[in-house]
């Protein structure tokens, strides 16, 4: 009898707790604001800038005097890898935006994940065709026939305003299925109504690298270490012939070939930009020059531009 009683009594505490929950819970729900304005709170407090976005203000050329828009790039935009396979410069180089899609096994492949390039909303091809390097298939289509060419190179960098990468889907989403690997939008400068002239030029000298040549005469006290206490006869009589006679010139001779293949090379561009009119009409003007000599023998990029832009309207209603 007792326990009917206890279980009894501990219902009914239960129970009028339970109730005064759902009191304090309904008081306090009552009291809150409505959902229309939380949200709107929400709204104001969410950042403005993607993920997805990010502009890169270009510098003015003579205090960075890169010669292509990937060197520009390069270090400066999170989650693009630019690569340059040699120091020659014009040469092509690759970009990458949040790694590969596919791997990378022949020339083909590597064109196929390079982000889509737009100049002023006008799409272009900025990469070679393969078909230079489909040429020679045994070597999986990495060295290619001829001379390699960097179209974006041939970019005047001082007439550019700013370049955008778009990074997320739904920033490349307008381009389609070229733009699954990116996109780099380039502005180019417009003519403005206020008049404008300026002159921009740099120098600088591509120093020549200390490297140390060795002849035949190291490689052969290198390996005459091994070869007399590991050897085998048969390794013996095996041994390279270029090594055996110490009196070859050619190869025990002096290793001097770094200095006719090396040397301090010449770096200078020099531009004028002038821009002005009207509300009616607006010009611009550039022109200029850029060379990029490399240190390597006979490696150089040779540059001249010009360019005249008119915003002409004729009559106030065309727009």
């Amino acid at each position: 009898m007792r326990i009917i009683v206890v279980l009894c009594v501990f219902l009914l505490n239960f129970l009028s707790h339970a109730i005064a929950f759902q009191k304090v819970q309904s008081d306090s729900l009552s009291n809150k604001k409505p959902l229309e304005d939380t949200s709107k709170v929400l709204i104001k407090k969410q950042p403005t800038k993607s993920k997805g976005f990010q502009s890169v203000q270009i510098p003015i050329k003579s205090n960075f005097p890169a010669n292509s828009i990937q060197q520009y790039l390069k270090g400066n935009v999170s989650g693009l890898y630019a690569t340059e396979a040699s120091g020659e410069p014009g040469t092509y180089q690759y970009m990458f935006i949040r790694g590969t899609s596919t791997p990378l096994i022949t020339q083909e492949d590597v064109l196929k994940t390079q982000p889509l390039v737009v100049i002023d909303g006008l799409p272009v091809l900025s990469y070679e065709n393969p078909y230079v390097y489909d040429i020679q298939r045994p070597d999986y289509s990495f060295n290619r026939i001829g001379p390699s060419t960097n179209l974006l190179a041939g970019l005047n960098i001082a007439d550019i305003e700013s370049v955008e990468v778009l990074k997320d889907f739904s920033k490349t989403a307008i381009y389609g299925p070229r733009g699954a690997n990116g996109v780099i939008y380039i502005r180019t400068r417009a003519g403005s109504t206020t008049s404008n002239m300026s002159f921009n030029s740099s120098f600088g000298v591509a120093a020549k690298p200390s490297i140390t040549t060795l002849n035949g005469g190291y490689e052969d006290n290198f390996r005459q270490r091994f070869y007399s206490r590991y050897a085998t006869p048969a390794q013996l009589q095996s041994y390279p012939g270029f090594l055996r006679d110490s009196i070859t010139t050619k190869y025990y001779g002096e290793s001097s070939w770094a200095d006719a293949y090396y040397k301090n090379a010449l770096i200078y561009n020099a531009d004028a930009l002038m821009s002005g009119g009207s509300k009616r009409a607006t010009f611009k003007f550039n022109v200029g020059t850029q060379k990029s000599s490399g240190n390597a023998d006979e490696t150089s990029l040779n540059k001249y531009y010009t360019s005249i832009d008119l915003n002409i309207i004729p009559r106030s209603w065309i727009v």
